[in-house]
């Protein structure tokens, strides 16, 4: 950490929960990510479920890309001050919303690699037809 990196507390990065201000926290760096809630593709009530803990495990769960994992770096704001960490409460999560980002999390593979797929697919077929050997 170099001495001009700006350090949080996790009490300080957990009051950032709302759509107009949204922190997250992932292995210890501080996010902002109010500015893209609007392009997550897993929608912008799963970065404001993370809020209020360390939500790393939630992130490598879901199975990022590189890109994704780059893209973090932008907005980067500061570091975890691990000193003031506490142990978070568990979240009782029902099925019915387990499903749901279940749903989410499977509308975003389609949207991201079934519909290319397709299209590609569609493409040769129809390049075959047009232009036969």
């Amino acid at each position: 950490m170099t001495s001009h990196t700006k350090v949080y507390t996790l009490e300080e990065a957990s009051q950032h929960n709302t759509r107009d201000d949204c922190w997250v926290v992932l292995d210890g760096k501080v996010y902002n990510v109010t500015e893209y809630l609007d392009e997550h593709p897993g929608g912008d009530d799963v970065l404001l479920n993370a809020t209020g803990r360390d939500a790393i495990e939630d992130f490598e769960f879901v199975g990022h890309s590189k890109n994704a994992r780059g893209l973090m770096q932008m907005y980067c704001i500061g570091e975890l001050d691990k000193s003031s960490q506490v142990i978070p409460q568990q979240k009782v999560t029902t099925k019915k919303q387990t499903t749901e980002l279940s749903q989410k999390s499977t509308e975003a593979s389609f949207k991201y690699w079934v519909i290319p797929a397709a299209i590609i697919s569609i493409s040769v077929v129809a390049g075959l037809f047009y232009f036969p050997k």
